[in-house]
């Protein structure tokens, strides 16, 4: 674009631009001031035309706008009797909880075994043992929970009762030195 060309389109824009401005500045104030005299007309009008209702008066119209109109003491009793409510259905779910923990605890059957650490066995044919008194579901799972620990090879010998209620960690320590 030549010198010429940028000038115009330049003072182009400075024209619009401040016609525009023009508009704007002259327009605004305008509306500014006939929305603010009706919003003025419209108040006065409305403090008018109000009038002076009772308090019976009061509770007819907003309840027959929907509105449900109660005394403190009446509010404080309906919260009381809600409150109330909620209490009783938490007490019935901690029952049926309770009754279906119950149920569940009742089908589980604890296994219980006697094992015998004699010299010689590894932390293999414990878990081996483990297994077939059904104590815990996989031996090599049981292996490396002793080989993390770092207790593999201080087996305690004797005799001890496992069952099948106990924590692997407590299984672990209790035929295991640490």
């Amino acid at each position: 674009m030549t010198h010429k060309v940028m000038s115009s389109f330049a003072s182009g824009i400075l024209v619009a631009s401040s016609i525009l401005g023009g508009i704007y500045f002259f327009s605004s104030e305008d509306a500014d001031a006939k929305e603010t005299s009706k919003k003025e007309e419209t108040v006065s009008a409305t403090v008018t035309e109000t009038e002076v209702l009772s308090e019976e008066d009061m509770k007819s119209e907003l309840e027959t706008a929907g509105y449900v109109v109660l005394t403190s003491d009446e509010y404080s009793k309906e919260i009381a009797a809600a409150e109330e409510k909620a209490k009783a259905a938490a007490t019935e779910e901690a029952k049926a909880a309770a009754e279906k923990d119950a149920e569940k605890n009742a089908d589980k059957v604890v296994y219980k075994t006697i094992i015998n650490v004699a010299s010689g066995m590894t932390s293999g044919d414990v878990a081996q043992v483990l297994v077939a008194g059904k104590i815990i579901k996989d031996a090599s799972s049981f292996v490396k929970a002793v080989e993390k620990k770092g207790v593999e090879s201080k087996l305690r010998l004797g005799v001890f009762e496992i069952d099948s209620t106990m924590s692997v960690d407590k299984i672990i320590s209790t035929i295991f030195k640490s």
